[in-house]
């Protein structure tokens, strides 16, 4: 039997967990988006910019603090077919 070899894309949603220290400004910071979902960019008077919040978290956002995931893939497709 012959294999076929592609490519192919799919995510599944992860939790992480870290315990941090931050300073008294980015306390504030992740106090007031407690809740919300943090979107990577904020849209200011019609221009992006980079989310504070997003930025702090990412440092945290490492296989190493994976505490949970979805037992889910999503969004899963063929980024090739060679047929």
């Amino acid at each position: 039997m012959s294999k076929k070899k592609i490519k192919v894309e799919f995510w599944r949603k992860v939790k992480y967990y870290a315990e941090v220290e931050v300073s008294q400004e980015n306390f504030e910071l992740l106090q007031d988006a407690d809740g919300d979902d943090i979107q990577q960019y904020l849209r200011e008077e019609g221009k992006l910019s980079a989310n504070p919040v997003y930025e702090i978290l990412q440092d945290y956002a490492k296989e190493e603090n994976e505490c949970d995931w979805e037992g889910e893939f999503e969004d899963f497709e063929i980024m090739n077919n060679d047929e």
